[in-house]
């Protein structure tokens, strides 16, 4: 964790998600497509791929921040 001075909530885009396996390891991977002003519009710009182990830390961290 960082603590950062400058936040802001950044513009909604849109997003698909896939999963698949690879050398026996499951992934979960979710592809966003930037800002409707983007010169290439429906190209991916960021992929965030998960494996098991990333995945629980993330829900950890997510139900640590959101009290859930």
């Amino acid at each position: 964790k960082i603590e950062k001075t400058k936040n802001s909530v950044e513009e909604e885009v849109a997003a698909t998600y896939s999963t698949f396996i690879k050398d026996n390891e499951k992934y979960f991977q979710i592809d966003m497509y930037g800002s409707k002003e983007r010169v290439f519009t429906g190209k991916v710009s960021q992929v965030v791929q998960l494996d098991k182990e990333n995945a629980i830390q993330l829900i950890t961290l997510l139900q640590e921040v959101f009290n859930v």
